[in-house]
């Protein structure tokens, strides 16, 4: 019931609250993404390695995934094991999960764009929109 909750919560925000950011860009296939990456559960990253493991099970796309440590936050951080030369090794085949990198919602969840990733973060509107509307409520 709470896994419903999560996701209700999520779909409503992203329906209602939507974001003001949109992501541009294109994979430049460098790899770093790959080599140190946080899963989530319920919106939330991953801190057991039992629930990871339980996450395996339930989804085959997983598997290609090793625990490399924990932050100092507490959460557990992955690499791929697909990945040769700094490159997926199937990335015709890639799973969902990466063909959806990066996107807004991973960021709102504390997801990171590395400094080496072509990906930019932008917003939809112009500051100077932001600002004209701003000033037009007074």
């Amino acid at each position: 019931m709470r896994k419903l909750f999560n996701w209700l919560g999520f779909q409503y925000n992203k329906i209602f609250y939507p974001s003001n950011l949109k992501i541009e860009g294109f994979c430049s296939q460098c790899g770093v993404c790959c080599q140190k990456l946080y899963i989530l559960i319920d919106y939330k990253p991953v801190i057991s390695e039992k629930d990871f493991y339980r996450l395996q099970k339930e989804n085959p796309s997983y598997r290609y995934l090793e625990i490399l440590g924990t932050d100092d936050k507490g959460e557990l951080y992955f690499k791929c094991n697909l990945l040769k030369d700094n490159k997926c090794s199937k990335y015709k085949q890639r799973p969902i999960i990466c063909r959806k990198y990066p996107n807004v919602d991973m960021l709102k969840y504390g997801g990171i764009l590395y400094d080496t990733c072509t990906y930019k973060l932008k917003p939809r509107k112009s500051f100077d929109y932001f600002l004209m509307n701003s000033m037009n409520k007074k």
